[in-house]
């Protein structure tokens, strides 16, 4: 279901160091205006318009699965703890869903322990350790577990700054170690490999970002792509609204689609709080949830 598929894919954010400054684009520079000028007058380039000071300020995770092209600064480091619960209250039969029925469950809670350190202003190290615990009841299949899920190990590139008219852009190439156990319901077991690109561009009162994915499972030979994108909004220096929306197109199970609005707030310097809440659009999964939710706190330093 979409939580094995995805629940891992999750990073953090550091939200209280400041983004890497942005220098204007001096191979963008506006033409040389020669008219009025007398013959053998030496013409003067005019200034570049400078890059706006909002550009490349966002945290560097929305609530969910949006990333931004932000980056963790060199020497610095971030530890996040996030946790997602899921308690399906649906099930697909012949193509239609129905209520579960009496006596039957599926849930389950992910809590991921995050570390990430820069080490440089463009490059990255990441380690996403999930415990997963699953309470699944159904016909006379009963499986309550917890455990490790897959972990994963990524690293993430800035090559393009945001400029006043061009978007951020980042890449970052990700290994899930099959550490979890598919037989509990705990993670998928397998390896597999993932990429994604972020995109970010800032104006004045907003910030958008589109972050393209995809997932390949080695020894079963299925994908698993994703397409997340999200806007935020700064209502104070300390607090931070968005709405994020998430697609999952699995190659097995089906797709779905969600929305997760939410609010980040900065209580203290170097320390972040989020919440959203997960609700369900359209699926195709075998189970799903209309109303799910997620909680994360970041400690930067």
């Amino acid at each position: 279901d979409m939580d094995e598929a995805k629940a891992d894919m999750d990073e953090t954010e550091l939200d209280d160091i400041e983004a890497e400054g942005v220098e204007p684009d001096q191979d963008a520079l506006p033409p040389v205006d020669l008219e009025g000028v007398q013959p053998g007058a030496k013409a003067v380039r005019p200034e570049p318009k400078p890059t706006p000071a909002w550009a490349g300020q966002y945290p560097i995770r929305m609530f969910r699965f949006v990333r931004t092209a932000r980056t963790v600064p060199k020497g610095h480091g971030q530890a996040t703890l996030r946790v997602e619960w899921y308690e399906a209250d649906k099930m697909l039969v012949d193509g239609n869903y129905e209520d579960l029925p009496d006596g039957e469950k599926n849930a389950r809670t992910a809590t991921t322990l995050i570390g990430r350190y820069g080490l440089t202003d463009r490059h990255q190290l990441a380690v996403a350790v999930p415990y997963l615990s699953t309470d699944f009841v159904s016909g006379d299949t009963t499986v309550k577990e917890d455990g490790i899920g897959d972990v994963l190990a990524f690293i993430k590139w800035r090559p393009a700054d945001e400029t006043r008219v061009l978007p951020a852009i980042a890449v970052d190439a990700g290994y899930y170690f099959g550490t979890g156990d598919a037989d509990k319901e705990l993670g998928t077991g397998e390896d597999s490999w993932r990429v994604t690109a972020e995109l970010s561009k800032a104006w004045r009162h907003v910030n958008l970002h589109v972050v393209p994915g995809y997932r390949y499972f080695i020894s079963d030979e299925f994908s698993v792509f994703t397409l997340d994108a999200g806007a935020m909004h700064a209502i104070t220096k300390d607090v931070i609204v968005g709405l994020e929306y998430n697609y999952l197109e699995h190659e097995l199970n089906g797709d779905s689609h969600d929305f997760v609005p939410g609010v980040i707030w900065k209580p203290a310097e170097g320390v972040s709080l989020k919440g959203g809440v997960i609700l369900n659009a359209d699926s195709s999964m075998p189970y799903k949830s209309d109303v799910s939710g997620v909680v994360e706190l970041n400690y930067g330093f």
